[in-house]
């Protein structure tokens, strides 16, 4: 429900076709007849843009139709979609880059909004320019593209482009990707949560333990967390460091704490 994951099947279990004029797009003829919108059984997968507008749904084909025809069409863009990177909580100030949308939304939702997920669809595309001014901005960026050849070759990029930048150590188990890992039953918070510095998992709220709510319930959380007078049985904070965070004037961000 968060992130607006669906389920397309038509009522026959199968693809959808619908009118193309339906969906606001023009007119297009195959053989001197009108050509319908394609909407293939599957999971979709949608993006919006950073004033929260609809831009983009993708579609993840089940695997049976892959085999069956277009296999060289697994996530099928839907005709109309914007081709802008897909952010999850643009608001954020670390990002985790991945490959694909399934495993931006799983590593986004561990973390109820504190960090922001940006995927690329594949390891050779590179983000648009709304998606760089974020990272840009960004006091971390932790590299979690596919661990295989792919992946591993755009290092360098990376790297090179974003001072802030620092791939993921691989997966344990051998695991491909985080959905692969989270299959295998791998603690992808503490994967993600332990690629951060000190600083940032302390800024961030992330060494009690405890695992942050989702966003939409942190902010009444956090207004309510201590214990008012009089009152029995408030929970305070587990711990209290200080941080402070300067920016050197070569656009570098270093968090200083008291915490050990």
């Amino acid at each position: 429900k968060a992130y607006g994951l669906g389920y397309n099947l038509s009522s026959k279990g199968k693809d959808r076709y619908r009118p193309r004029e339906r969906w606001g797009l023009p007119e297009k003829t195959q053989g001197g007849k009108a050509k319908r919108l394609w909407l293939p059984a599957g999971w979709v997968i949608p993006s919006y843009n950073l004033a929260g507008q609809l831009i983009h749904l993708r579609i993840r084909r089940r695997d049976e139709d892959i085999a069956s025809f277009g296999k060289n069409i697994k996530y099928l863009p839907v005709d109309g979609s914007s081709m802008a990177t897909m952010v999850l909580h643009p608001q954020a100030e670390v990002f985790v880059v991945v490959e694909s949308g399934f495993d931006a939304i799983l590593v986004a939702s561990l973390f109820g909004g504190l960090i922001g997920a940006i995927t690329t669809w594949n390891s050779a595309a590179r983000p648009d320019a709304a998606a760089h001014a974020l990272l840009c901005k960004s006091s971390c960026i932790l590299g979690g593209l596919d661990y295989d050849q792919g992946g591993d070759r755009e290092q360098p990029w990376w790297q090179q482009q974003y001072q802030q930048y620092r791939r993921l150590p691989a997966l344990p188990g051998s695991s491909k990707d985080p959905g692969d890992a989270a299959l295998a039953g791998v603690d992808l918070f503490a994967w993600v949560k332990d690629g951060l510095p000190r600083g940032l998992q302390i800024k961030l709220g992330l060494t009690s333990g405890r695992r942050p709510l989702p966003q939409q319930h942190r902010d009444f959380v956090h207004e309510n967390h201590a214990e008012q007078p009089g009152q029995q049985g408030g929970t305070k904070n587990q711990e209290k460091a200080h941080v402070v965070e300067l920016e050197l004037a070569g656009g570098k961000t270093v968090y200083i704490t008291d915490d050990r």
